[in-house]
């Protein structure tokens, strides 16, 4: 093998220039084991330094070197010890390597690399020594002693020398050099850009010294000076002179741009002060006469606001014009809350006074005179307030408006009611001249109750008219009285008797104490009796009769208070009930529990007493109409709710895709469980409702449902038809491809049922598979039997007819060498070479490397790169010779190996 490569690299420096091989391997990819195994075998043979030290470069991992350290010489050591040194430096590479190497004695060569140290530093002596340094850079014995050394040579021509000198023989120091170079570079122009920024620096201080615009002035002249602080220190004398005296001139020009401001400020600061007066003037005002504070207006306060911004106005105008509108505005806001401040002062003096007069009772009064007097002190009061018009009332103020108002409307109601009642009294006394002049004793004495009645409801003033006629009309009804008493004696007589008969009966109480009503209704018809023993007579007869009665009204009377005092524990019940619950998170079903039993209870506890109950009842009927207004929020909360669910189910019945309708329709069903309850009719019929919504969409889940299992079915049955059909074509000598793509084609055309898709999936993979693999051993038996027929037709003189795909092959390139056809051809095959063709082999198999990393001619398979070589045999002219029949016969050979 040595003496192969040997002269194969002679070969190719006397036929060809080594650029191209060394350019090939450059490029070679090691992670492909033949194309790495063919680097190893360079590094072992070759006899060109540089090819060797670049194919060990294109080694890039510590387990490809370290079994080849022992195999290589000293220069290679070196440098695998180097490159080794270097990548156990790198993060996981030392582990990598550690995991890939199974010989210990390679493990053991890799941590002695690995942990080697490097060669000693420079000496001190030679850091400032530049000749030695660029001698050390190109002629150092180790590769770290060149890197040290070329780290510390700064001179440009050196670091040229130094690249030239290394080029095409140390790729790491001639790409150092080059590094350095560039790095010296770079900072000359970077010295260069630093001049000239601090000269633009400089040339726009002084444009910025000279230039008449303002605007941004002293952020352009700060952004100026930060741009000069952000240059180096060492900047030359005269250029620092000329930056100075710019920026003196700045700075004077910044400084009268403040003092204008400055002026400009306070002036503008007066003005918002004038301005900030007025608005408050104007919001006090505008505040006081939409609203006033529940305590009432601070007179503190507002006399504070008067003064400061008096004081406050006197400081923003003096020294300063105003205008005559401005001024003449804030006379007037001033002027208004003066008026203000002063009505408000006199209230607070009058407070006590209005006070007591307020509390005095509004209907303690009925004489016209008290109404007056009262009328008369509540317009002085409010004169001395004099409340200023257009602004909120205090409450007070407001108050002894009413008051004066209602004591106005009183008085006068007052007096007319006096006219009417004096009307009625005379009217009344007439009536009553009329009656006792007929001698109609009753009538009179009701007429006579009702003038005492008029007369008492008259004041002094207006009744003192009317006592002595009211006295003689007294006398004669007396009269009147003693002469009537002779008549109704017999009738009065019959009365008593009715009634001792009828404490005698036994009857129905509510009866007996009707008929008891009846007959004492026609004793106070008759108008009494001035016999005191009749009366007494009727009175004993009243009461023996009614005792019976007595008994059973009394009983009735303590249910009726019993049924109250229930009712009255059924409100207080409710009462504890409403004060505790939270409306917010509260069972409502209990609630509209506790409501249906209240109602059941009351309506229980009866008979009551009418007006005993009357406010039990009222109590009663309000906390119900409070719970009820709860429940109806929430029946018309959770109807809404409801609805708005029905709405949304309708919307689902014809909805896209039914999946998605009917999982929105499951979902609505248990939002309708989470929503609480609705009024019972309503409910009925939203459920009806949702219940017609989700049964539509169901169904058509349903239908569809059949519908797929249907399809599913079908389609498994197809799919196993398919199946059925490719295991019988797997079984026949020779298969129809044509058969089988259609096959696959209507296989791809089916939709499976998931739960059946993956196992099938899997049964058509396996035959397909097995139909491919066997179509391609078919295929390859045929060509290999015909491409050996055609070997035979040439041999024998032959006319060969040519198969349409050889006209494809890439013929300016084809080989016409047998020896290298048969060689290439067992190379294809994977089949060994004789000892003696070798050479020729590895020339081979470098020229295929080159032409794989040149994107040259490549093979989308073995069996077409060996249908080209015999289509390249089959070219050649016939020949009996025996290194032909050998040649061919190794041919033939190769091509059998691949049946």
């Amino acid at each position: 093998m040595p003496a192969f490569l040997k002269g194969l690299f002679k070969n190719n420096k006397s036929a060809e220039k080594p650029q191209p091989a060394l350019s090939r391997v450059q490029k070679a990819d090691p992670t492909d084991p033949n194309v790495r195994q063919e680097l190893i075998e360079l590094v072992q043979q070759s006899d060109d330094t540089a090819l060797r030290q670049v194919a060990l470069e294109r080694l890039n991992r510590m387990e490809w070197l370290i079994p080849l350290y022992p195999e290589v010489s000293r220069r290679e050591r070196d440098q695998i010890a180097v490159q080794v040194a270097e990548l156990a430096r790198q993060p996981g590479k030392l582990e990598q390597a550690r995991a890939a190497l199974t010989d210990p004695a390679h493990r053991q060569l890799l941590e002695q690399l690995a942990a080697a140290p490097d060669e000693d530093t420079l000496p001190e002596a030679l850091l400032n020594d530049a000749a030695q340094l660029e001698r050390l850079a190109v002629e150092g014995r180790t590769s770290k002693q060149r890197l040290a050394a070329i780290e510390h040579v700064e001179d440009e021509d050196a670091l040229q020398r130094i690249a030239k000198a290394a080029k095409g023989r140390d790729k790491t120091i001639y790409q150092t050099a080059r590094r350095r170079l560039q790095q010296i570079r770079e900072a000359a122009a970077a010295d260069e850009a630093r001049q000239r920024g601090t000269e633009l620096v400089i040339a726009a201080m002084e444009a910025h010294a000279a230039t008449d615009s303002t605007q941004l002035y002293e952020a352009r002249f700060e952004a100026l000076q930060q741009q000069w602080n952000n240059l180096p220190a060492d900047i030359e004398i005269a250029l620092q002179q000329r930056y100075l005296d710019a920026l003196h001139r700045c700075r004077e020009r910044i400084a009268k741009l403040h003092e204008e401001a400055a002026s400009e400020a306070a002036s503008q600061e007066k003005q918002e002060q004038r301005k900030a007066t007025l608005e408050v003037l104007e919001s006090t005002l505008s505040s006081l006469q939409h609203d006033i504070p529940a305590q009432g207006p601070s007179l503190a306060g507002l006399d504070a606001v008067l003064k400061t911004q008096e004081n406050r106005w006197l400081e923003a105008t003096r020294e300063t014009s105003v205008e005559r509108n401005e001024q003449k505005h804030y006379q007037e806001l001033m002027h208004d809350l003066r008026v203000y401040v002063q009505a408000l002062s006199h209230l607070e003096r009058s407070r006590l006074e209005l006070r007591e007069v307020l509390d005095q009772p509004e209907g303690a009064e009925t004489d016209e005179a008290a109404l007056a007097s009262r009328r008369k002190t509540l317009q002085r009061l409010l004169q001395e307030i004099n409340w200023p018009e257009g602004y909120a009332e205090p409450e007070l103020v407001t108050e002894v408006r009413q008051r004066l108002g209602a004591t106005q409307a009183r008085q006068h109601r007052v007096a007319e009611d006096q006219k009417k009642r004096q009307k009625s009294l005379r009217q009344a006394m007439d009536d009553l001249d009329k009656a006792l002049e007929q001698r109609v004793l009753k009538q009179s004495r009701h007429i006579y109750k009702e003038v005492q009645h008029l007369f008492a409801e008259l004041d002094n003033h207006h009744a003192d008219p009317f006592k002595a006629r009211l006295h003689l009309l007294g006398k004669q009804l007396q009269e009147l009285r003693d002469w009537e008493g002779f008549a109704t004696r017999p009738k009065q007589i019959e009365l008593c008797e009715h009634m001792e008969y009828l404490a005698g009966q036994h009857m129905v109480p509510e009866a007996k104490a009707e008929r008891i009503k009846e007959l004492q209704k026609e004793w106070r018809e008759l108008g009494g009796s001035s016999d005191q023993k009749l009366w007494q007579r009727f009175k004993d007869a009243s009461d023996r009769a009614y005792a019976p009665c007595h008994d059973f009204f009394v009983a009735r009377s303590e249910l009726k208070h019993a049924n109250v005092h229930k009712r009255q524990m059924i409100c207080d019940q409710l009462v504890e009930f409403l004060e505790n619950i939270d409306w917010h998170g509260c069972d409502w079903k209990a609630v509209d529990q506790i409501h249906r039993r209240a109602r059941e209870e009351w309506r229980s506890a009866w008979p009551v007493d009418f007006r005993e109950n009357r406010p039990v009842q009222k109590q009663f009927d309000r906390l119900l109409r409070d719970i009820e207004h709860h429940l109806s929020e929430e029946y018309a909360r959770n109807h809404a709710l409801k609805q708005d669910i029905v709405d949304r189910a309708r919307s689902l019945v014809d909805a896209e895709p039914l999946h998605s309708a009917t999982d929105g329709a499951k979902a609505l069903q248990q939002e309708w469980k989470k929503i609480g309850m609705t009024r019972p009719r309503d409910d009925r019929q939203l459920w009806q409702a949702f219940r017609e919504a989700c049964d539509a969409v169901f169904a058509r889940r349903d239908k569809q449902r059949a519908e797929q299992a249907q399809h599913n079915s079908d389609q498994l049955a197809k799919a196993d038809e398919i199946l059925k059909d490719m295991a019988q074509l797997q079984q026949q000598e020779s298969i129809d491809s044509i058969k089988v793509d259609e096959l696959r084609r209507n296989f791809q055309g089916l939709t499976l049922p998931r739960e059946h898709k993956q196992g099938i999936l899997k049964r058509f993979g396996e035959l397909s598979d097995q139909l491919k693999s066997r179509i391609n051993d078919l295929d390859r038996k045929e060509h290999l039997q015909h491409w050996l027929q055609f070997l035979q037709q040439h041999a024998g003189g032959e006319t060969i007819r040519e198969p349409a795909e050889w006209s494809a092959f890439p013929w300016d390139t084809a080989p016409q060498d047998p020896q290298e056809l048969a060689i290439r051809a067992e190379i294809v095959a994977g089949q060994p070479s004789p000892e003696e063709d070798q050479a020729l082999r590895m020339q081979l198999q470098v020229n295929r490397l080159a032409q794989g990393l040149n994107h040259g001619q490549t093979w989308r398979s073995p069996m077409e790169e060996m249908g080209f070589l015999v289509a390249c045999w089959c070219r050649i002219p016939a020949d009996s010779s025996d290194n032909r029949q050998h040649w061919r016969g190794r041919l033939e050979a190769a091509l059998r190996s691949l049946a």
